[in-house]
């Protein structure tokens, strides 16, 4: 049995879900992130609502 050990996070910012989803189709991106899935036990995909606490930068 093969046994991965230790953690990885990606972290990623998006200005919308939409832009999060788009990104599943860029082929740089997706190229890179199955070489790191090799490393991983179990792959997954948490995703937050953030909401901004300060004044609006527009």
């Amino acid at each position: 049995m093969d046994q991965k050990t230790g953690d990885l996070v990606i972290v990623t910012y998006w200005q919308s879900f939409e832009q999060h989803e788009a990104s599943h189709a860029d082929k740089l991106f997706n190229d890179k992130f199955s070489q790191l899935s090799q490393y991983c036990d179990n792959t997954y995909e948490v995703g937050y609502s953030m909401l901004w606490q300060g004044t609006p930068e527009h």
